[in-house]
């Protein structure tokens, strides 16, 4: 590219030297012009620079083409080196890929090696288990609990399984060398070499245990032997005991419904008892409210009439009448009270109680009847005169009335007199007026009277009301009281012949204790007997166990001999395998590096190849660029030419007319 530019630059040199010289040999031909002539030189000279000024600026337009072009190739080349540089990384990086994949695939090997080794050992280990398991259960009788000890053996190498596993996640993780790899595959082989001491130990103790357990196991088989006869014997008595307490337990159970019976009968008298008391409250309010009654009709009586004390005097006697039947029946609450806290065995005393109780009551309400009659007698007194005095003030006022009418003749007559005594007649007229005023007066007096009266008679007639709704409610209490007794009595009457059963069925049942207590020391002194036997039995069972002892722990010491052999065979064999596997490991990994190798060779070529084609297809892409410059080159360079020579022409022509012009 260096080259053709400077060919390039050569052709606009030698271009320019034409055109300098054409310029100058134009100056030669052409004369010095006279001064008429110096006009159209002028003219022409400008035509000149003109032409010259368009091709200097064309020259440029080349020039910044070319310099344009010189850019695009060193960026070009830029880039072709920047592809070769990436392709020596790729190079690079495909070597340490290479690298890594023979350090994996060691790794690899060492891991699959360690993986089949731990799996062969666990399968040989498995198959001696099961060959110890066979000699097991021909050579002992509880196959049951070898089974199970070798369960757990089988667990223990399972978890020895779960730690070669997670060893093995460990060094995928960590990325060691071989050697790390051999080190850690002698640590496990140590701990294996513990685990087998371990599991020895477990099976000393195990063979230990089963000896034990064995010894138990005969012994209690004699003493369950010898004790089943004797058992049978015990069971059947022990039934004929049960029928027994069977029945004992029915007839405590009949008892305990009689008491639960009695219990609900006592809490329905207690529910009863409340009962009365509330009705007690109930009468004594209403004994209370009549007494509030009692002493405001007394205050009104004696505000209307202070002639009444006698009422007073038999209110007073009301009054205490009242509150000595609040206190006899407060002691009646509190003796009802007191006999239905009282047990069961006392119903009787209690039930006396109540008959005097009941007695007392039905006097003490006959004295009340009694007084409730003197009180309505007193009362009917009390209106009588209450009567009579209204009849006194009527009387009164009747006169009162006849002196009215008396009046009214003299008042009549004084009319007649009026003419001559109208002064007296003034005065009696005074006189008149105040006496209607007094009779005004008198008649308000007798409304009150009148209506106090009335009122009097309907508190005297709500009184005697409720007093005979006391008396009613007394009688029904009273023949409630009554009925009460009777069921009282009627479950004295059954309680009693409860209580002759259950002292029946009580003798019975210390009989039958007696009976029981008897055959009790019988089955003792044959217990005492059968422990001797036992224990005679039991030193017979020593001495063979001693024996099944003795010959057990040699058949166990040969067992451990044969399993001790069996180890170091499988060791030998281990390591033989162990080798043979890191041989066939390292020739697959030989194997494997080989064809990464060639499969890197090959992306390499590929590579190549594909970089070798992106340079000669920027190459011809190079070389068409530039082609197609140079024929932009020429043909602007042709076009220049043409145009030059076309101006040259025209410019020589002008020329010659001129001067034709001028000579002419």
């Amino acid at each position: 590219m260096q080259k053709l530019g400077l060919s390039g630059l050569r052709g606009l040199d030698g271009f320019r030297s034409l055109a300098g010289a054409t310029s100058t040999a134009g100056k030669a031909t052409n004369p010095k012009p006279s001064s008429d002539a110096g006009g159209s030189t002028y003219g022409s000279f400008a035509n000149l620079k003109i032409t010259a000024e368009k091709l200097v600026k064309e020259q440029a337009s080349v020039k910044s083409d070319l310099e344009m072009a010189h850019t695009k190739l060193r960026r070009a080349t830029e880039q072709i080196n920047m592809l070769e540089a990436k392709l020596q990384q790729a190079v690079n990086e495909n070597m340490k890929l290479k690298v890594k994949q023979t350090e994996d695939s060691k790794l690899w090997q060492g891991l699959d090696s360690k993986v089949s080794s731990t799996k062969m050992l666990c399968d040989q280990l498995t198959e001696t288990l099961q060959q110890l398991a066979s000699q097991a259960e021909r050579a002992e009788e509880d196959k049951k609990f070898f089974e199970g000890m070798l369960g757990k053996n089988s667990k223990a190498l399972d978890e020895l399984n779960c730690l070669l596993h997670d060893s093995s996640a460990k060094l995928e993780c960590a990325e060691q060398s071989i050697m790390s790899g051999k080190q850690e595959i002698l640590r496990i082989k140590q701990e294996k070499e513990e685990m087998d001491q371990s599991y020895k130990e477990q099976l000393y103790a195990n063979d230990t245990t089963i000896k034990e357990k064995d010894s138990l196991i005969k012994q209690l088989e004699g003493s369950v032997e010898e004790n089943k006869s004797r058992l049978l014997c015990a069971d059947s008595r022990l039934q004929c005991m049960e029928q027994e307490l069977k029945l004992k337990q029915d007839v405590c159970i009949c008892l305990k419904e009689n008491l639960a019976s009695a219990e609900k009968e006592k809490n329905d008298l207690e529910l009863r008892n409340q009962r009365y008391s509330l009705e007690v409250e109930r009468l004594y309010k209403d004994n209370k409210d009549a007494n509030e009654l009692l002493s405001s009709f007394v205050a009104k009586v004696a505000e209307l009439d202070k002639e009444h004390a006698s009422m007073s005097s038999h209110v007073a006697r009301l009054l205490s009448s009242f509150d000595k039947y609040y206190g006899m029946v407060q002691e009646e609450k509190l003796l009802i009270t007191r006999s239905a806290k009282d047990k069961l065995e006392h119903l009787q005393n209690q039930f006396v109680d109540l008959t005097s109780e009941n007695s007392g009551l039905n006097s003490e309400i006959g004295e009340l009847k009694s007084r409730i009659t003197e009180l309505q007698k007193t009362q009917e007194a009390v209106m009588v005169q209450h009567v009579e005095e209204c009849q006194v003030a009527e009387d009164k006022i009747r006169r009162l009335e006849s002196e009215a009418e008396v009046s009214a003749s003299n008042v009549n007559s004084l009319e007649r007199l009026s003419s001559e005594l109208q002064g007296r007649v003034q005065k009696l007229l005074e006189d008149s007026s105040l006496a209607e005023n007094q009779k005004e007066e008198l008649l308000q007096k007798t409304l009150k009277l009148e209506s106090d009266n009335q009122e009097l008679l309907g508190r005297v007639q709500s009184v005697l009301d409720e007093k005979s709704n006391d008396t009613e409610s007394l009688h029904s209490e009273i023949a409630k009281r009554d009925q009460q007794v009777d069921t009282q009595e009627k479950q004295i009457s059954e309680l009693r012949s409860v209580l002759d059963e259950k002292e029946q069925l009580y003798i019975s049942s210390v009989e039958r204790e007696k009976s029981l207590e008897e055959q009790k020391l019988q089955i003792q002194a044959s217990l005492a007997a059968t422990e001797c036997q036992l224990t005679e039995a039991k030193k017979q069972y020593d001495l063979m166990l001693q024996g099944k002892q003795i010959e057990l722990s040699k058949h166990l010491k040969e067992l451990s001999l044969r399993n001790d052999q069996a180890i170091n065979v499988i060791r030998k064999k281990y390591e033989l395998e162990k080798v043979e596997i890191i041989s066939a490991e390292k020739e697959k990994a030989e194997k494997l590096i080989r064809e990464m190798e060639h499969k890197c060779n090959e992306k390499i070529l590929e590579n190549k190849r594909e970089s070798e084609r992106c340079l000669m297809r920027l190459k011809e892409e190079h070389a068409a660029v530039v082609a197609r410059i140079q024929q932009d080159n020429e043909l602007k360079e042709s076009t220049l030419r043409a145009y030059h020579k076309e101006e040259l022409q025209r410019i020589r022509s002008q020329g010659e007319n001129e001067l034709r012009e001028t000579r002419a």
